[in-house]
């Protein structure tokens, strides 16, 4: 695919330097399925990766961690959700995890600029978690097409953090003009992957592989050479925040199809969306037919 994944060479390698550095028994006990037992083992792995850090148990499947650089609150779900499904890949997954957030508590919170800005597409309940952390609940977002919301972002080296309120002052912008900046940045680093994408004149598609793909369905515009070539009549589907599925709706079984596709997604997600078809038009995207929304 033409999206590529961000940077990970420098996780890996932390990653290995923090598995070998486990105690034994640790290891020897393995990794907890119940959901309590987990977070206290990733909260355990966590502390002995950054003893300088004060590691505390706040609910199920999240986490405060106080570093040198501030503090964070971490949430274990998508993480914990791998490993129900995938258990044979479990331990490479939380250790690659506690690597990134290693490398997050290590550098403390990076300073917005007006460069980094930019939009992540997500269903109203990321936007709920959002509301409910008590350091950082006051994000920037703006209704997109059904359930889904365009929500402002900080494009950090190792992850992406989502914007609040707070973060205006040092960029002296409103949040008006913050959000609109967002979606411009967005708008610029997704277009050219996109049009190399869509000219291929596939009846069908799936954009995957990379945390913005999802983004792409914030601009109807850039898709409007598909939407042509199908005359008028594209579908898109967001099962994932790294996939995005469209088809021409004028084919036999489009409809259908792109359901059962998305629904395949949606069973092996990290954090599955919902199976919610919607089709073009220039003012935006409608909804055509809602699934099991996730």
């Amino acid at each position: 695919m033409l999206f590529k994944l961000r940077g990970a060479a420098p996780l890996v390698a932390l990653a290995c330097v923090l598995l070998s550095s486990m105690s034994a028994d640790a290891k020897v006990l393995g990794i907890p399925k119940s959901a309590p037992a987990f977070t206290k083992y990733v909260a355990r792995f966590i502390q002995e990766a950054m003893p300088e850090a004060k590691v505390a148990v706040i609910g199920r499947l999240r986490l405060d961690v106080e570093a040198p650089h501030g503090g964070h609150t971490t949430d274990l779900h998508n993480v914990y959700s791998v490993c129900r499904r995938t258990p044979d890949i479990c331990g490479v997954e939380v250790t690659a995890f506690v690597g990134q957030m290693v490398v997050l508590y290590k550098q403390g919170d990076t300073v917005a600029t007006r460069d980094a800005l930019r939009i992540v597409v997500r269903p109203s309940a990321y936007l709920a978690a959002i509301h409910a952390n008590p350091k950082r609940n006051k994000p920037l977002a703006a209704p997109l097409a059904g359930d889904y919301w365009m929500i402002a972002a900080i494009d950090q080296p190792t992850t992406v953090a989502m914007m609040d309120e707070n973060d205006l002052p040092a960029l002296k912008l409103s949040a008006k003009d913050a959000l609109a900046l967002a979606i411009a940045n967005t708008r610029a680093s997704l277009r050219q992957s996109l049009q190399k994408e869509l000219a291929m004149g596939s009846v069908r598609g799936m954009l995957d592989g990379d945390y913005y793909v999802s983004n792409t369905a914030a601009f109807p515009d850039l898709w409007a050479p598909a939407a042509h070539a199908f005359k008028g009549n594209l579908l898109i589907a967001i099962p994932a925040g790294d996939v995005v599925l469209y088809a021409d709706g004028n084919k036999p079984g489009a409809l259908t199809s792109i359901v059962h596709t998305a629904d395949d997604v949606i069973a092996h997600a990290e954090k599955p969306f919902s199976d919610s078809v919607f089709r073009w038009s220039p003012k935006g995207w409608l909804p055509v037919a809602t699934g099991g929304g996730r």
